[in-house]
């Protein structure tokens, strides 16, 4: 991703940031993955102010932790979703209801949380059938959605759709891009990040050390159709990793593929499933 494979790479100056005293490379990793992306789609993208509501998709992920973290930090009330097995981490972090992300009406619940308001701002990362479901579940004309991934596969919306259906305003965010097209609001966001470093409201993580033998040869990104969408797998079983976002703010787990996801890949390859390099 964005040349993470290569021994060197350009980059404008500020998507730089030195790591801090102290700190092993691993440590620092959410520097320039998950804590960025947090950030903008709450802070420049997101205009989030104390006292408003965020809807946070895939809350326990990588992103989705540090964004109920500084969501709560400025002062809003966050609705987290999670899959029921995750929920205690997400109330440990600071969100106020948790809802089931795989519920059947995850738009309904929110309007429940929010006398039928609905959120002043989600952040989606999950695609597919969740966008429809964010849409309808963020304020009516002030709402915001900030789209930063596809996890779930693609969504459409038509043009009738925002005029009659879903009056919001619909925020695409990648962090590849806004590093290039626009440097100078990047560069807010690694100055508020740092005045977060400095004031211990963020700290270094500690992700797990993951295999990975002969990755950037072996990997491929499935596209056809959910769930490959959000899969950049080795052909060795035992090192997946699940992109929960996309370009350089990817959310980004390694973990071993349980049996029943190595027989969906198994079956994609049978269908012929076209890898893209």
């Amino acid at each position: 991703m964005g040349g993470a494979f290569a021994e060197y790479m350009v980059l404008p100056a500020a998507a730089a940031v030195p790591v801090p005293v102290g700190w092993g490379d691993e440590q620092a990793l959410g520097m320039v993955v998950n804590w960025p992306t947090a950030l903008a789609a709450l802070k420049p993208l997101g205009r989030i102010e104390a006292g408003q509501t965020v809807l946070i998709h895939a809350a326990a992920g990588g992103t989705g932790q540090v964004a109920v973290r500084l969501a709560k930090h400025y002062g809003a009330t966050v609705i987290a979703a999670a899959s029921p097995g995750k929920h205690e981490v997400v109330l440990a972090l600071g969100a106020d209801h948790v809802i089931d992300s795989r519920a059947t009406d995850l738009a309904g619940e929110v309007l429940r949380l929010t006398g039928g308001a609905g959120a002043d701002l989600v952040l989606e990362s999950v695609g597919g059938a969740v966008l429809d479901a964010s849409l309808a579940a963020a304020k009516r004309v002030t709402g915001r959605v900030v789209v930063y991934g596809v996890a779930g596969g693609e969504a459409a919306i038509t043009n009738w759709e925002l005029v009659y259906e879903h009056q919001v305003h619909l925020i695409g965010l990648n962090i590849g891009t806004l590093i290039q097209a626009a440097p100078q609001i990047f560069g807010e966001v690694m100055g508020e990040m740092s005045a977060l470093l400095a004031a211990g409201v963020l700290g270094p993580g500690r992700p797990p050390p993951t295999s990975w033998p002969r990755g950037p040869r072996r990997s491929r990104n499935w596209r056809r159709g959910p769930p490959w969408a959000s899969w950049l797998c080795c052909l060795e079983r035992e090192c997946s990793v699940r992109l929960a976002g996309t370009g350089l703010g990817a959310d980004v787990e390694a973990f071993p593929l349980a049996a029943e996801e190595a027989e969906d890949l198994d079956r994609a390859f049978a269908r012929g499933a076209e890898p893209v390099r």
